[in-house]
Order: structure tokens, then C-alpha cells, then sequence
């Protein structure tokens, strides 16, 4: 597996590594307890999605009108600082008919709270953890369950 060069900058900003993880962890899981609150609501019933996280919040079972998933959270560090980030994948049946995970969708919180995605326009741009928009999450159960539905077969 390659790895992008570790540089001066990404050593510097590993100094304050364990504070800087535990504060992403606890944004990880406010997130992923909104998201599962959100995905049991009434606006998003319709989308038939339900999502249970484990007690740390660190990861979260997902069904599906398009099957089982999961979200696993990770924490990382790059030039801009340590971030962390959910990764959302979707069990597939390969030739041989064994199970096979792949990521459909991430979202990555940086440590003030951000939430970026591939999802990413003006609107979703402002979207935080910690100054919660009343859409925010209804946004993002959407593009989730969107994720969920793509076909990797389909992209060019």
C-alpha cells in the first residue's frame, strides 16, 4: 500500500496527536448519534435506512433498502492537521459468492468540527458538529442513503 510522503509539516502536527483524537472521537460520535436520530425520523422514514451505532460511537451497523452496510471511523493526520473520518461501505457478493466490503461514501470531521464530503457544494460547506444547522443531517441521510443505492459498475 502506498503512503503520501510523510513530511516535515504532517511530523510537526503530530505532537499534539492524542488531544487532538480524542476531541475528533467525541465529534465522531455526536455525529453518528444525529445521524441515527435523524435516519429514525419522521422526515426520513421514507427513505427506509436505519442506522445503529455502537455505545462508543466509533461504528455503526446500517440497513438498507439496498442492503447491509456499515460506517467504521478512523482517525488521521495530514499537512492541514489530524481529522477523522467515517468511511461507509456496503457489503457486495463477489464471483466466488463471499462477502466483500467497499467504501460508497466518507465523511471526514475535522477537529473543529467540520463535516466534509464528496458531497461537498456552498450549502454543505457550512455543515459542523459542534453549530448544528437544523438540515444538516437530513442532507446527509440523504446523500448516505443515495451512496448506499450507487452501483459501482456504473462509474466510468
Amino acid at each position: 500500500m502506498a503512503y503520501p510522503e510523510l513530511t516535515m509539516n504532517i511530523i510537526d502536527r503530530a505532537r499534539n496527536s492524542k488531544k487532538a483524537a480524542e476531541e475528533v472521537r467525541s465529534l465522531a460520535r455526536k455525529l453518528i448519534v444525529a445521524l441515527a436520530t435523524e435516519f429514525s425520523s419522521e422526515d426520513t422514514e421514507s427513505f427506509g435506512v436505519k442506522l445503529v451505532h455502537s455505545e462508543d460511537g466509533q461504528s455503526a451497523q446500517i440497513a438498507s433498502p439496498f442492503g447491509e452496510a456499515r460506517a467504521n471511523f478512523s482517525v488521521f493526520l495530514n499537512d492541514l492537521g489530524l481529522y477523522g473520518r467515517y468511511s461507509f461501505e456496503r457489503k457486495f457478493t463477489d464471483t466466488l459468492d463471499r462477502n466483500v466490503w467497499n467504501e460508497v461514501f466518507c465523511l471526514d470531521i475535522s477537529v473543529d468540527g467540520r463535516i466534509l464530503s464528496e458531497f461537498f457544494d456552498e450549502e454543505s460547506a457550512r455543515f459542523n458538529v459542534l453549530q448544528r444547522r437544523r438540515d444538516q443531517y437530513f442532507t446527509l441521510a440523504l446523500a448516505i442513503t443515495a451512496a448506499l443505492g450507487r452501483n459501482p459498475a456504473d462509474e466510468l
